[in-house]
């Protein structure tokens, strides 16, 4: 088994595909089948096998790396190479030297216009409220979110909706002593 960093390299336009793997040989079986049977998860890639055929593309490691370093070389590598540019890779998604994901604005842009106008079930709103229950936000998290919502005007009806969201007994504070009256 070989860990690596390596390529898919289109022959005719110069595009390049970056990828990390710990088993060079198994990865690339992997692309190959799904490549081969149409059901390859990168659109644009596999758009490009099916316009140029298998022969146009070339398969190499590019770097034998020990498996801690995968993502951290994988992000220099597609960086360098400029993988993500639509125009020069076939990299989809960011990467991040610690395995942070991300998504590329493209695809951020995807899903924002496929929800746009959906209307949640009230099931589904209370599944997602039961699972951030309990979740910490980290002091960072925190500032991120007050600096995004700095400058933000509020309509006197939005305060109004919000003042009546926080009257009586839906007020987190209804029932309780204040710390300053307490016997």
């Amino acid at each position: 088994m070989i860990s690596c960093i390596y390529t898919i390299t289109n022959k005719v336009n110069g595009k390049i595909y970056v990828g990390k793997t710990n088993n060079f040989l198994y990865r690339m079986s992997k692309h190959k089948y799904t490549l081969r049977n149409n059901i390859y998860i990168n659109e644009h890639l596999q758009r490009a096998f099916n316009k140029y055929g298998e022969e146009s593309f070339d398969f190499e490691i590019l770097e034998e790396c020990k498996e801690e370093y995968l993502y951290s070389q994988e992000h220099y590598w597609c960086n360098m190479l400029d993988a993500f540019n639509y125009d020069k890779g076939y990299n989809m998604k960011p990467t991040h030297p610690l395995n942070k994901s991300g998504n590329s604005v493209e695809a951020l842009e995807k899903v924002k216009k496929a929800l746009t106008g959906k209307k949640l079930s009230p099931e589904h709103k209370l599944k997602l409220s039961l699972a951030k229950q309990g979740r910490k936000l980290s002091d960072e998290t925190k500032l991120k979110m007050s600096q995004a919502s700095k400058g933000n005007k509020k309509s006197e009806e939005h305060k109004k909706r919000i003042s009546e969201s926080k009257k009586g007994d839906k007020n987190p504070n209804f029932g309780k002593i204040p710390w300053n009256k307490k016997i």
